[in-house]
This record gives C-alpha cells, structure tokens and sequence, in this order.
C-alpha cells in the first residue's frame, strides 16, 4: 500500500475513535462542570440532570460537543500524522 495513502487511513481512524470518545465523554464532563460550578450532592445533581432533559430534551446533556470537536480533531490528526 501506498505510504500517503495507509497515514491518511490512520489519521482517518484515530479521528474516527476521538469523535466516539468526544460523544461518550461530553454528558460526562457536563455533569462535572455542574458539580463543580454549585457545591451539589450527588442527589441534587441527579435531580439538576433529570430537570435539564425534561426541559431541553436530552441532546441538553451534549452541550460544548461542537467546541470540544473543533478544539481535538484538528489537533489528533496533526498528532497522528506526525508521529505515523
């Protein structure tokens, strides 16, 4: 296989695994951020997340998903293709 070809391929799929691991992680931090933003119980972080999905539905829990890409993906595949 060609060299360009098989680095295109691999920096193909490392930022592939960075948007699945970006997706998974992104409720998580949010739910971070808010714990740490309001000293809250994990009670009334469960209750502030119920709230914010009844209200805004839940695609509310992938706030900052579209910063989060634009800031990792240039970047992977920059990294990625420096260090194939």
């Amino acid at each position: 296989m060609n060299v360009v070809i098989t680095y295109l391929i691999v920096q193909q799929a490392c930022v592939l695994c960075l948007v699945v691991a970006v997706t998974i992680i992104c409720p998580l931090e949010l739910i971070r951020t808010k714990m740490q933003s309001v000293q809250l119980s994990y009670r009334e972080v469960g209750a502030a997340i119920k709230s914010s999905v009844r209200h805004a539905g839940i695609f509310s829990m992938m706030r900052g998903l579209g910063p989060s890409l634009l800031r990792d993906i240039p970047f992977s595949g920059w990294f990625d293709l420096q260090n194939a």
